[in-house]
């Protein structure tokens, strides 16, 4: 971790992506790269890098084909780290008997999933478009969509605000993700059919 931190602490954008691929590939096994990803503690910043990226990006900018593949990047890579650190959590959760194992801090990823519901309306809005970053934002699309199906099946209290907040759309995008009616891909498909399944079966 404390490599990964030093390289993403770098002004170069290579040495960034560098950093947050090796991440990617340690918070599919590892709960500590988990708990810097998610908690923060002794690795904050590089739990604030990635949450800044997600919550504040910028398309207008990002968009741009004078932006480097390498900031189109940042972003995806910032949404599977996330998403592969809360399906650990998940895994934890049914390991773990002592909930404060697993705290989380719930208004923090209130502010998430906001942002994650804006970029799975951008990347659909996008996906039908005949351009070089399609694949990008279908990846962001199935990425965004792992980080919802993930926080509403670790905790209730943010299920309630997805399910509550009916402006966020979340239920809507994946009824018609899970039917076909966005992309042919059998991941994000599969993804959102547990989302409306979960959001389906939930109680007011």
């Amino acid at each position: 971790m404390e490599n990964i931190q030093t390289l993403m602490k770098k002004d170069r954008l290579d040495a960034i992506v560098l950093g947050m691929e090796s991440l990617s590939h340690l918070t599919k096994t590892s709960n500590e790269a988990a708990s810097a990803v998610i908690m923060g503690e002794e690795w904050q910043e590089v739990k604030d890098t990635l949450f800044s990226l997600i919550m504040d990006h910028d398309y207008e900018t990002s968009d741009s084909d004078d932006v480097p593949k390498e900031e189109h990047l940042q972003l995806t890579l910032a949404l599977t780290i996330v998403a592969n650190a809360l399906g650990l959590y998940c895994r934890r959760k049914e390991e773990v008997h002592a909930p404060s194992e697993l705290t989380l801090d719930v208004e923090e990823l209130k502010e998430i999933i906001v942002s994650l519901s804006g970029h799975m309306k951008k990347a659909e809005s996008e996906s039908a478009v005949n351009n070089s970053n399609v694949h990008v934002h279908t990846q962001n699309m199935y990425q965004a969509s792992r980080c919802v199906m993930f926080l509403i099946e670790l905790s209730e209290e943010l299920k309630s605000f997805v399910a509550e907040s009916t402006n966020l759309g979340l239920l809507a995008f994946s009824l018609r993700c899970e039917h076909g009616g966005i992309c042919k891909h059998n991941l994000l498909g599969n993804v959102c059919r547990r989302i409306a399944s979960s959001l389906g079966t939930f109680k007011c």
